[in-house]
């Protein structure tokens, strides 16, 4: 585990491969969960499934990323990062392959991977 400046940061998760950020924060009661200079992340409260708590969603959610249960999409508009986010796993009724956006254009693209790669 990674130390990180940010005060409000209570977990930095770097990949095997060291190309990845994964924070959690926790600010006023509310977990953030994200990757490390990116727009994309989502709330503790957001994957609360039935009786669980924030703090046990939240561990799950990292669990299940570790496990590589979820899809990682890396965003590239000519070449650069713009944006990393998670989506559901192919074989998910959720799932939507972000390679068939009809609206990315020509110097877009998007790298699928997991947390192990």
């Amino acid at each position: 585990m990674a130390h990180h400046p940010d005060p409000d940061c209570v977990l930095v998760l770097v990949s095997p491969d060291g190309a990845l950020r994964l924070l959690v924060t926790r600010a006023e009661g509310d977990f953030s969960i994200g990757f490390e200079g990116y727009a994309w992340h989502t709330h503790g409260d957001l994957l609360v499934k039935g009786e669980e708590t924030q703090e046990e969603a939240v561990g799950n959610f990292i669990q299940e990323i570790l496990l590589g249960k979820w899809l990682i999409v890396i965003e590239r508009k000519g070449g650069s990062i713009q944006d990393i986010c998670i989506d559901y796993p192919p074989g998910s009724p959720l799932y939507s392959d972000p390679a068939d956006d009809p609206y990315r254009e020509a110097d877009e693209s998007v790298e699928e991977r997991r947390w192990i790669s």
